[in-house]
């Protein structure tokens, strides 16, 4: 079997088999690009094969998983079929965008390519909108829950588009226009976000004052209370990767694109450790076990070590002012360089999120402590504290 006989059959198989993979849809691109630069290729036939063997199957095929997947709505009873289809939908989709870009000069005049270009900017459109409005996932609400694996493939589709648009000199006045007004919406949708990562971080205290009102025992109204606090706490983390992603974005555009005559906007990190990694916070939360009161929830400590303002402040317990100093001294190093680096500037945050064994200490007497530490009474809990550094070095490759 020659090698368009064996493209024609694995195209036909990719338009009958009701689950595909990106291995199958790779296979069907290394024979195209094995077959155009092979000794016996002809261009003209390479592009006749190309418009009637394979795009218009192609094309045809996610035309009729488009309109079946549409069908099908919400039904329960549907959702594996519906599963099964949309992951085939995309998967063919993705390639047959790699095989108009990759094979532009031999399907420039097919109606299917004519389409495919007026289609997709439509479809830019929407999914630029979409992205803007937090709609990252159609099965869960945001911002209680938020799909970063699709922000990312969302945020590659609208950078590989405007990239290849652009490179087109017929283009240069529409990408200036949309880019900039992309660029003008995710300026204004971050300063959104920031108001509403407030208004959730107040709500958030709100529950939870309330919540402190209550005795130890179980009540259906604690647990209630508990899973609204809980899933405020969810939302502010969320809304800050949402954050992220659309400065990311915007920082693209104004990075690649000089017309757009903006500065990128300096992106902050998310905990205090230098990056996003909420997970690793959590596992501080057990190391920090010997040091914390039992009232202190996970939420709680995830949250004063995040770039957000708190109310209520955490209290260190079960140490003495030596050991609570060598466990400042030690954790420093592991601090971004905004706070790490400027004492005055460390000890204040200390000072804002803790309380020392019941009491207010400010940046000066937290100063005074870690000084002491040469001439005072030495620190008995220094087991502990060297277990949550040594956490720190097993998932930081070095201090920041």
């Amino acid at each position: 079997m020659n090698i368009e006989a064996i493209i024609i059959n694995d195209v036909d198989w990719l338009v009958a088999s009701n689950e595909i993979n990106q291995s199958d849809t790779d296979k069907l691109l290394s024979n195209l690009n094995n077959l155009l630069f092979s000794n016996d290729s002809d261009s003209k036939r390479f592009g006749v094969l190309l418009k009637t063997k394979i795009v218009s199957k192609l094309f045809n095929e996610v035309i009729e998983l488009e309109n079946k997947i549409s069908t099908f709505g919400n039904s329960r009873s549907k959702k594996e079929e519906k599963r099964k289809l949309t992951i085939k939908n995309d998967i063919l989709s993705n390639l047959i965008i790699i095989i108009f870009q990759t094979y532009s000069d031999y399907l420039n005049d097919s109606k299917e390519y004519r389409i495919f270009e007026n289609n997709h900017i439509r479809k830019i459109g929407q999914i630029s909108q979409n992205f803007l409005n937090g709609n990252i996932s159609t099965e869960n609400p945001f911002p209680e829950y938020y799909d970063k694996k699709n922000a990312d493939k969302i945020i590659t589709e609208i950078k590989e588009y405007y990239k290849k648009t652009f490179l087109n000199p017929e283009n240069t006045l529409f990408v200036k226009t949309k880019l900039t007004q992309l660029s003008e919406s995710l300026k204004s949708k971050i300063s959104d976000v920031e108001n509403e990562i407030i208004i959730w971080n107040r709500r958030g205290e709100e529950y939870k004052r309330e919540l402190l009102l209550f005795s130890m025992e179980k009540s259906e109204e604690k647990d209630r209370l508990f899973d609204l606090y809980d899933c405020e706490m969810s939302g502010i983390m969320n809304l800050f990767h949402y954050k992220q992603d659309l400065m990311r974005l915007y920082n693209h555009i104004v990075e690649e694109y000089p017309f757009i005559n903006s500065k990128p906007i300096t992106i902050s990190d998310i905990t205090v450790f230098g990056d996003s990694n909420i997970h690793a916070v959590k596992r501080i939360y057990l190391e920090f076990s010997d040091f914390i009161d039992k009232t202190v929830s996970e939420n709680d400590f995830v949250q004063a070590f995040m770039d957000l303002p708190i109310t209520n402040k955490i209290k260190l317990v079960n140490g003495s002012l030596s050991d609570y100093a060598y466990l400042i001294k030690e954790l420093k190093p592991f601090f971004i360089r905004r706070i790490g680096e400027n004492a005055g500037i460390y000890n204040q945050w200390w000072s804002d999120r803790f309380l020392f064994s019941g009491k207010e200490k400010n940046s000066k007497s937290i100063s005074n402590m870690i000084s002491g530490l040469h001439t005072g009474r030495a620190a008995s809990k220094k087991a502990a504290t060297n277990n949550i550094v040594n956490f720190l070095k097993s998932s930081y490759n070095h201090p920041t």
